[in-house]
């Protein structure tokens, strides 16, 4: 759930509209609840009354984290074309205030100098 909402938070991505009280899903809205469960976190579905365990290790998988990479490409995906009006917005004016500034909403700064390279090779396609 916090990766989820952080994600959509942190990038200022619109909200889809909400399921509805008529469907009566225990979801934030229909498409994130579907992508919660697709990474193995539906909302309200713990069999354990005391919730999901904050442990990592309890929980995830090879196909949950698959699922977190798929569901964050697709929200970049689909806003490609605003993309450069998000980065305007920020301030950023190059690559490398764009790699820095995101590595810090994303890692909190915590993150090896090979790392902030490899980002700007991503992003600059090599160059």
């Amino acid at each position: 759930m916090e990766f989820v909402v952080g994600l959509n938070r942190t990038f200022a991505f619109p909200n889809p509209q909400p399921s509805g009280a008529s469907t009566l899903k225990p979801d934030i809205n229909g498409s994130m609840n579907r992508e919660l469960t697709n990474m193995g976190m539906s909302l309200y579905r713990m069999p354990a009354p005391t919730g999901y365990p904050e442990v990592g290790k309890k929980w995830i998988s090879s196909a949950q984290l698959k699922a977190r990479i798929y569901y964050q490409n697709n929200l970049f995906l689909n806003r490609n074309s605003q993309m450069l009006t998000w980065v305007i917005e920020q301030g950023l004016s190059n690559e490398e205030e764009i790699v820095d500034y995101l590595l810090s909403l994303m890692l909190a700064n915590d993150y090896q100098p090979e790392e902030r390279a490899i980002a700007l090779n991503i992003l600059t396609d090599n160059g």
